[in-house]
């Protein structure tokens, strides 16, 4: 029998161990095309893989890995992910009936303006054509340096 999940558990789990991420990068098949990478991750040790697991089937969707960490004493971590437009929709969703309490609202806010922004062009679709490309590198850049004061 499957465990029914609690909205609220996840937007817990996410205000501590979730990522929402975008990254600019030149598409190298068409050097005039620049690419936003966009995501949403949560990671937790190895032990917690049926965690993660809720959480997949909580969305419907998503892909749980395994990320290997080389530091000495280091932990290998699995990763829940989330990479296509297609699965934000349901981030969305969650996210507006059972919102973030901590700072990391503020980083979703920003990742759901990024969505907002940009529209989806290419082959694959996590590749996105800049729609407004100030707007977009302004918002990419923004949600980094939320990330990076967090850190310090």
């Amino acid at each position: 029998m499957i465990e029914k999940v609690n909205g609220w558990w996840i937007t817990g789990l996410v205000d501590g161990e979730g990522c929402f991420h975008a990254s600019i990068r030149m598409d190298t098949r068409y050097p005039t095309l620049e690419t936003l990478h966009i995501g949403f991750q949560i990671g937790l040790v190895q032990d917690d893989v049926a965690t993660l697991e809720k959480v997949r089937l909580y969305f419907g969707t998503g892909t749980i890995s395994l990320a290997r960490d080389r530091r000495p004493y280091a932990q290998d971590r699995m990763i829940y992910r989330m990479y296509r437009r297609s699965e934000f929709e349901k981030v969305i969703e969650h996210f507006e009936k059972y919102p973030l309490q901590s700072k990391k609202q503020k980083d979703y806010e920003c990742w759901k303006e990024i969505l907002r922004v940009w529209a989806i062009k290419g082959l694959k679709d996590k590749k996105i054509r800049v729609l407004d490309k100030e707007r977009g590198k302004e918002l990419v850049a923004r949600l980094k340096s939320y990330h990076t004061k967090r850190k310090k």
